[in-house]
């Protein structure tokens, strides 16, 4: 009989412990969407400039248009995908130049100076890339970095190729599932 109301005891502790862990992390997944949507109130939020980067490019001896690459492929991913509005000019022709590997993969950021703005976005990718984008705290540029260079290369000197672009798009369709998933957008 004992040993029963210990089992017992054992189990009711182990459900609670279960439910309240599946609590904290609801509430958890809570917050986080409700931070990402007010960040809709203001989409005028700049991720990234190509001129951020010329600097260390030309101490690099590089190419100017290396500080366009890390960005450029990020946006050719969100052009494909259809995660970038609509009513921009000419965006028809750089999603079928895009699938028709016509121009670089990093042409539509170039076109538009280099300059990654949240204004042109879909609200899911606007609040993706807040959360998986963000240059400080998110995690592309590191699976930017462990996807398409050697360890012995820096984040600029990255090949621009349609080759690349396609082995960092399967990343991002990955990180962008599992984000979707978790924020239950699915």
């Amino acid at each position: 009989m004992k040993t029963i109301k210990i089992f017992l005891t054992l189990i009711v502790i182990f459900l609670i412990y279960f439910l309240l862990d599946r609590l904290n992390k609801r509430i958890e997944i809570n917050k986080k969407k409700k931070l990402l949507l007010s960040y809709l109130s203001d989409k005028t939020f700049i991720f990234d400039k190509a001129k951020f980067h010329i600097n260390t490019v030309k101490k690099l001896k590089l190419d100017h248009i290396q500080a366009y690459v890390h960005t450029g492929y990020y946006i050719s991913w969100l052009l494909a995908n259809n995660l970038i509005k609509n009513d921009l000019v000419d965006i028809e022709k750089y999603k079928s130049d895009l699938e028709a590997n016509k121009q670089s993969p990093i042409q539509y950021y170039l076109d538009f100076d280099g300059v990654f703005s949240g204004e042109d976005l879909t609200n899911n990718a606007y609040m993706f890339s807040r959360e998986y984008f963000d240059i400080e705290e998110g995690q592309y540029l590191s699976d930017y970095i462990t996807t398409l260079l050697t360890v012995e290369q820096d984040i600029y000197e990255c090949e621009i190729s349609w080759e690349n672009l396609e082995k960092i798009s399967v990343v991002l369709n990955k990180k962008f599932d599992e984000w979707k998933n978790k924020m239950s957008l699915t």
